[in-house]
Parts: C-alpha cells; structure tokens; sequence
C-alpha cells in the first residue's frame, strides 16, 4: 500500500460531483459521480445489547452510569426492526428514522454500527465481490473532515483494505478502483454507504448478505427533517 502526496487522483469525483444546493435531503448525485449504470445504498447492522432487557427503556431515560458496559449479542437488519415496529421501510431509512420515530432517542437495546466507519464483516464481503469488477489497483481517499482530521490518499490491493482500515481507524471517505468501474462513498457522519458500478455488480450485492437499496441517482438517501 503506497501512501500518495498528490491527490490529482481524486479530482475526476468532484469535477463530477452535482455541487447544487439540496433542501430536501442528500441525494446520491451530491456525493457518488454520475458516469456509473447503477447504484447502491449499503446498510449496517444493529445489534442487541443483552445487558438491557427492557426494550421500552430509551437512551434518555437511562442513566450514563447504567450504559458504561455493554453486551452485543442478535444482529438485526434494518428491515428487520422498521417491520418490528411497524415503520416504512425504504431508501430513506437511517437511524434518524428510528430515532424520530422513538421521539427522539434510540431504545437502550439497540446498538447501532459506528457512523462513518462501514462495518468490517461488510467490508470483507465488499472486497470478494468486488474483485470481479477490479481490474488493477485501487485508490482509498479520507477527506479532511473524516474522523481521522488529516486528508489522506493511499493506492494499493482492493485486499489490503481491511489492513489499511485496522491501520487508519475508519473507512475511507472514498474507494474506487483505478479504472473507476466502481466507487463507494461513505461520510464521517452517516451510518450508511453508496456504491456506484456496472447493473451486474448492484445485482450481486442487492442477491448477497448486505442489505442495500437499489437506488437511482436522483434518490435522496438521508433526509432532512
């Protein structure tokens, strides 16, 4: 893995970036290039946490000193808590969803994946199915207002992604392969990512063990309420 000084390399993103101002939430087009087929909106997952056995307590109800530990066990889907609780399920959802929907704080039972760092089991199936569609190398870009505060840009394996992620602490803002058959996004503040890439990749991830949407480029994918 080379660690680059020149971020030349990741000008053809935001030259294609639709800079226009977005009221009503972001949309996939603010953030992922337009020059792909297809596109993806990649959920993590939630988790239980066994110390917690009532599920109506909320984290405003509970003390700080009553969640200084914490026991993960069942992992849910998103699908599997909005049918849970009777929410829509949709390309919207995130977990400002369940937190309005609560009124305004998360049940202390659920557990939800760290915002802006792609969860590691996703991340390794990521890498196996996107190796068909990699031709060379890849790039892997943190932004300045990532959770790492530094701009950084490496270029190497689509493997060695997870050491790179061990090594940094997060996800990078960007990956793309070096032919940009693909890339995927994901900010240092959303629990979620988006992928762009050829119809038969969305497919493979929309038939795999991610939960994604199928999205359009127009699509919001985190609305503003």
């Amino acid at each position: 893995m080379d660690k680059l000084i020149n971020f030349e390399e990741t000008r053809w993103i935001f030259d294609e970036l639709d800079t226009s101002h977005y009221s009503q939430g972001m949309t996939v087009k603010h953030v992922i290039p337009p020059r792909f087929l297809k596109y993806g909106k990649i959920l993590q997952p939630l988790f239980r946490d066994n110390l917690i056995k009532n599920e109506s307590l909320t984290f405003e109800d509970c003390r700080d000193s009553d969640l200084d530990e914490m026991d993960l066990g069942e992992k849910f889907t998103y699908k599997d808590i909005a049918c849970k609780y009777g929410m829509p399920y949709d390309s919207e959802i995130t977990t400002a969803t369940f937190i309005s929907f609560f009124g305004g704080s998360l049940p202390c039972y659920l557990i939800t994946s760290e915002e802006g760092d792609l969860d590691r089991g996703i991340v390794e199936s990521l890498v196996i199915l996107l190796r068909e569609f990699t031709g060379g190398k890849c790039y892997f870009y943190y932004a300045p207002n990532s959770w790492v505060n530094e701009e950084l840009l490496f270029y190497g394996k689509l493997t060695e992604l997870i050491a790179l992620i061990n090594e940094v602490g997060s996800f990078p803002t960007y990956c793309w392969s070096e032919e940009r058959s693909w890339c995927i996004h994901m900010n240092y503040n959303v629990d979620f990512a988006l992928i762009g890439g050829q119809k038969q990749l969305i497919d493979q991830l929309a038939n795999s063990d991610i939960e994604m949407f199928k999205i359009e480029y127009s699509d919001i994918v985190l609305k503003y309420r």
